[in-house]
C-alpha cells in the first residue's frame, strides 16, 4: 500500500504499519497508521536550530484531524498547532527548532 509521496513504506507481516521519509530531509517526517482502522500518528523531527519546520506530505489518513500530544524543541516552549488533512490525505505537520511534534489522529 501506498502511504503517499515522500514517505517509504515498511511492512511487518502483510500489514504496513510504519512509513518515514527518505532522509536526510529536513524535517523528518514518519507515521504510524494503527491498528485495525483506529488510531495512527505522525512524527515530525526538525534539526534546525533556529525557526519552526514543517511542510506538505500526503499522508495515508484522508480528511483525518490531528492534534500534537507530545512536544519539544531545544529552547522553543510554543504549542504546534492542531492540523487536518484533506480528501487525499495531505497536511502541514510542523516541529519546533531542534525538536520534534507527535501529531495523533482524533476521532
Amino acid at each position: 500500500m501506498s502511504f503517499g509521496k515522500g514517505w517509504i513504506s515498511l511492512e511487518i507481516g502483510d500489514v504496513p504499519r510504519v512509513a518515514q521519509t527518505s532522509l536526510p530531509t529536513n524535517p523528518s517526517r514518519m507515521q504510524r497508521r494503527g491498528s485495525d482502522g483506529e488510531g495512527g500518528l505522525v512524527f515530525v523531527l526538525n534539526n534546525n536550530g533556529v525557526e519552526w519546520r514543517g511542510n506538505p506530505v500526503q499522508t495515508a489518513f484522508p480528511n483525518a484531524h490531528f492534534q500534537p500530544v507530545a512536544f519539544r524543541g531545544s529552547s522553543d516552549t510554543g504549542v504546534p498547532a492542531n492540523e487536518a488533512t484533506n480528501h487525499d490525505g495531505w497536511g502541514d505537520f510542523w516541529a519546533p527548532p531542534r525538536g520534534y511534534t507527535v501529531y495523533a489522529r482524533t476521532p
